[in-house]
C-alpha cells in the first residue's frame, strides 16, 4: 500500500494552501502580507520580492517496489515577471521505533528508541529523480517540463538547487519528484521509517 502525507508552509507571509493526494500548490503574490487578513485558497501573501515558501511532504509506508510521484506547483500570482530558485531539502529521516521484523529475520535495527532527526534507515534506501521548470498548472499535470535531476542516491537531492527559472507572472513552477523504495534483501529495517523533504522556492522579481 502506498501512502502519501502532504503538508505545506508558509515563511514570511500569512498562508492558506490548498492541497489533495496528487500533489501541492501555493502562489507567490507581489501584494504585501502585512496587509493581509485572510488568503484565497491556493494562494500565498507574501512580500513584493526576496521572499520564500515552502511545501514538504512525507514519505512513509512504502512497500518494497512501490513507486509514488510527488508533483509540486508554485505560481507568480503578482503583476511583475521574476525569476524563482528551488532548493530541495531532506528534513528528517525519522525512526518512529521498531515493529518487530526489524529486529528478525536477520535484521538488526539498533536505532528503535533513537527519537533524532537523522535516526531512520529509510533515506538510505530510497531512490529518486525530479523533473523541473517553468510550466502552466496543465503542463504540469501532463509532465510536460524542461529539465530533469536523476541523482545516484534519494539522499543527494539535499541542497540541490534549480536557479533563476524565468518564471512571467500569471504563469508557475512544477517539481515532480519521484521516490521508489528498491527491492533489498535489508528492507525490513525501514518498515516504521519516515522521510519527510521539501523545496524552499525563492521568488525574485525583475
Amino acid at each position: 500500500m502506498k501512502k502519501i502525507v502532504l503538508a505545506s508552509a508558509a515563511m514570511g507571509g500569512a498562508a492558506l494552501v490548498a492541497f489533495g493526494a496528487s500533489g501541492t500548490f501555493a502562489a507567490f503574490s507581489d501584494q504585501d502580507s502585512s496587509d493581509v487578513s485572510g488568503a484565497q485558497a491556493g494562494t500565498l501573501y507574501l512580500q513584493r520580492d526576496g521572499n520564500v515558501v515552502s511545501d514538504e511532504a512525507v514519505i512513509e509506508n512504502l512497500a518494497p517496489g512501490d513507486t509514488v510521484d510527488y508533483q509540486f506547483y508554485v505560481e507568480n500570482a503578482g503583476n511583475l515577471p521574476g525569476t524563482v530558485t528551488a532548493t530541495f531539502r531532506i528534513l528528517s529521516d525519522l525512526e518512529n521505533g521498531c515493529v518487530p521484523a526489524e529486529q528478525r529475520n536477520g535484521a538488526n535495527d539498533t536505532s528503535c528508541d533513537d527519537t533524532q532527526p537523522g535516526a531512520g534507515e529509510l533515506v538510505d534506501q530510497l531512490t529518486g529523480s525530479a523533473i523541473y521548470g517553468p510550466a502552466t498548472r496543465e503542463e504540469c499535470e501532463d509532465r510536460d517540463v524542461p529539465s530533469s535531476f536523476s541523482p545516484p542516491t534519494f539522499a543527494q537531492f539535499d541542497g540541490a538547487v534549480a536557479r533563476d527559472q524565468a518564471v512571467p507572472a500569471g504563469e508557475g513552477f512544477c517539481a515532480v519528484v519521484t521516490v521508489t523504495l528498491p527491492d533489498r534483501a535489508d528492507n525490513n529495517l525501514v518498515q516504521s521509517d519516515s522521510v519527510s523533504f521539501g523545496i524552499d522556492y525563492r521568488l525574485d522579481q525583475a
